[in-house]
C-alpha cells in the first residue's frame, strides 16, 4: 500500500455511491457492494469496510453501539480507547472505538457520527496496521453526501456519473465486460451501462449497428453521426393519451457513446413521462469513463 498521508490527494481516489463518498488509496477495490455498505480490497486482501445511514438528530456513540451490540450483521466484543490525536484531528465528529467480528475476519473499528449533518458511518479495519497509520483519520476527515434535493454522485471503478433528485437506486451488477445501474422515481426508468472492450464489441460492426440491437423498434435520430448514436420516441397528441392508459412510457430514449482512449461503451436508457431535452443533456454531460 502507497505510504498515504491526511494531505496526499496524489494517492487518493475518490469513491462516490449511493449518496455516501470517501477518498481511499488508489490500489483499494470496492469488492462487495451493498446499498449501505463498501468492502475494498488491495492484492487480494481485505482492508477496510464502511457502513452508513443518514438519519436527522443522530444519538450519541454509546447508544449506536449498544443497539448495535443486537445486530445480526456482526458481533461486537467490547470497545477500545481512541488516540486523542485522531479526536483532535477530526472535532466535528463524535468517536468511538470497537471491537468486532465477522464470518472468520475480527479487528477493531471506529463509529463516526456527525450531529450538525446527520449522518453515522462504521468503519471496520481488517489491517491492523492501518490504524497505526493517518489513514483512519483520512478517511473519516473525506466523508461526504449527495442527493436529497441535489444530483447524487457515483464514482467507482472506472465510470462516474451524477443521478438527477428522488431517482433511486433499485438494481446494480457489476461484471467485467458490463457495468449496469437502474434509478426509479415514480413512473419514470434511468438506467446506465457501461460496455468493455469496445474495440471487440465494434470490431465486426459499427456503433450504429451494435447500439440498435439495444434500441429495438426505438426510431434514429437523424443527423447523430460519429462516435455517439441515439435513439428516442416521444408520444404526443392521441398517442400520448393511449400509451398513458395502457401504463406505457410516453418518453424513451437510448444513447451509446464510443470512448475509444477508454476502449469502453457508455449507454444512457431513459423511459417515462416526457422530459425537455435539457434533462437529457445534463444526465449525458454527468456520465464519463475515468
Amino acid at each position: 500500500m502507497h505510504p498515504v498521508t491526511a494531505t496526499s490527494d496524489h494517492y487518493l481516489q475518490t469513491i462516490a455511491w449511493n449518496t455516501f463518498s470517501v477518498q481511499v488509496p488508489k490500489g483499494w477495490t470496492p469488492v462487495t457492494i451493498f446499498k449501505d455498505y463498501l468492502l475494498f480490497e488491495e492484492n487480494g486482501s481485505p482492508n477496510a469496510a464502511m457502513r452508513w445511514i443518514r438519519i436527522d438528530n443522530p444519538p450519541g456513540p454509546d447508544n449506536i453501539l449498544k443497539n448495535l451490540s443486537k445486530s445480526k450483521k456482526f458481533a461486537l466484543h467490547g470497545t477500545w480507547e481512541l488516540p486523542q490525536s485522531l479526536k483532535d484531528t477530526l472535532p466535528e465528529l463524535d468517536l468511538a472505538g470497537f471491537i468486532w467480528s465477522e464470518n472468520r475476519f475480527q479487528g477493531q473499528g471506529i463509529l463516526a457520527v456527525h450531529r450538525l449533518k446527520g449522518w453515522i458511518v462504521l468503519l471496520q479495519i481488517y489491517d491492523p496496521s492501518l490504524l497505526e497509520s493517518p489513514l483512519p483519520a483520512s478517511l473519516l476527515g473525506s466523508i461526504d453526501f449527495s442527493g436529497q434535493d441535489s444530483p447524487t454522485d457515483y464514482a467507482l471503478f472506472d465510470i462516474s456519473l451524477q443521478v438527477p433528485p428522488l431517482y433511486t437506486l433499485h438494481r446494480y451488477s457489476f461484471f467485467p465486460g458490463k457495468f449496469e445501474l437502474e434509478f426509479l422515481h415514480k413512473h419514470c426508468r434511468l438506467c446506465f451501462y457501461r460496455f468493455k472492450p469496445a474495440a471487440v464489441l465494434l470490431q465486426h460492426q459499427t456503433l450504429h449497428d451494435w447500439g440498435q440491437q439495444m434500441a429495438g423498434a426505438l426510431p434514429h435520430l437523424p443527423g447523430i453521426q460519429g462516435e455517439r448514436q441515439e435513439w428516442e420516441s416521444r408520444q404526443q397528441g392521441v398517442k400520448k393519451y393511449f400509451s398513458l392508459m395502457q401504463g406505457k412510457p410516453t418518453h424513451q430514449w437510448l444513447e451509446i457513446t464510443h470512448y475509444p482512449e477508454k476502449n469502453c461503451l457508455l449507454g444512457l436508457r431513459y423511459q417515462g413521462r416526457l422530459q425537455p431535452r435539457s434533462f437529457l443533456d445534463e444526465i449525458r454531460l454527468t456520465f464519463r469513463p475515468r
